[in-house]
């Protein structure tokens, strides 16, 4: 065979394999649509891309990866069927055999293992997964922060950090669950830690809930008292009395006190013989 004859064969069978369109375009002549007028695009695989897309910056790499990809921009797909269904969703990343099926305007999505965020539509989301499942191995939101580690729902192994309220993280399952939240200055919870402004104002109430005994010679006494702890007031009354009966003496005492809103409230009964 002639030298040219080995170079037209050579020829013939690139352009059988590779077609390059407009600037820094390499797809795979068994993509299932051409590029219009867009750059560095990456596709190998049967039916890659979608039909006449208009995408900058994506890679397919599989069959059917990206098969409905039609505007998004800077998607790249990894393994068959992979960001299958995504038309105009731009900015996702997915690896694997199915990954992120269903996403189809969605953006800003990472998918990693087999069918892993398979019927997730939304945008910003982590799926770390080997198994279309709504509560993967990790679950996370790139908008609010929110990471999951281990499974949902009533199974052991839950991390949970800032999915809720504000930045808490829940560690167990809804049947054995130990919580740890955020500091409150007004906790609701009894498992809720708290800030020391929290412990201040207990503190502050708990100073000015003044129970000691009349003088000497005196059956009853009241007071109003106050106390500041690191910026932190209350205010506190309180009543004492004595009844004296013989050798037997009965005393008792009665107060509440307020800090911002917190109150605190008291009583006791003595009796000496």
């Amino acid at each position: 065979m002639s030298y040219f004859r080995k170079l037209l064969v050579f020829l013939s069978l690139l352009l059988l394999s590779i077609s390059v369109y407009s600037e820094y375009n390499m797809v795979n002549s068994f993509t299932s649509g051409g590029v219009a007028g867009t750059d560095y695009n990456v596709g190998h695989g049967s039916s890659t891309f979608g039909t006449n897309y208009t995408h900058s910056e994506g890679t397919a790499i599989g069959h059917n990866a990206l098969d409905s990809s039609s505007s998004g921009d800077a998607n790249s797909a990894f393994g068959y069927q992979s960001l299958y269904s995504t038309t105009t969703g731009a900015n996702n990343t997915s690896i694997g055999s199915s990954a992120g099926y269903s996403n189809v305007t969605g953006t800003g999505n990472v998918f990693l293992g087999y069918q892993a965020g398979y019927s997730e539509t939304g945008s910003n989301t982590l799926y770390i997964s080997n198994s279309n499942t709504s509560s993967p191995l990790i679950y996370g939101d790139f908008a609010t922060g929110a990471l999951t580690l281990g499974n949902g729902g009533t199974e052991t192994g839950a991390i949970s950090i800032g999915s809720s309220g504000t930045r808490n993280i829940t560690i167990g399952s809804s049947n054995a669950t130990t919580v740890i939240r955020g500091l409150s200055e007004n906790p609701s919870h009894s498992d809720e830690a708290t800030s020391r402004a929290y412990v201040d104002s207990i503190g502050a109430l708990a100073a000015v809930l003044d129970t000691r005994l009349p003088q000497a010679g005196k059956n009853n006494r009241v007071s109003v008292n106050t106390a500041t702890i690191h910026n932190k007031n209350a205010i506190g009354v309180a009543f004492v009395g004595v009844i004296n009966r013989g050798n037997r003496l009965l005393d008792y005492s009665a107060g509440i006190a307020s800090s911002s809103s917190q109150t605190m409230t008291k009583f006791s009964l003595g009796y000496s013989f």
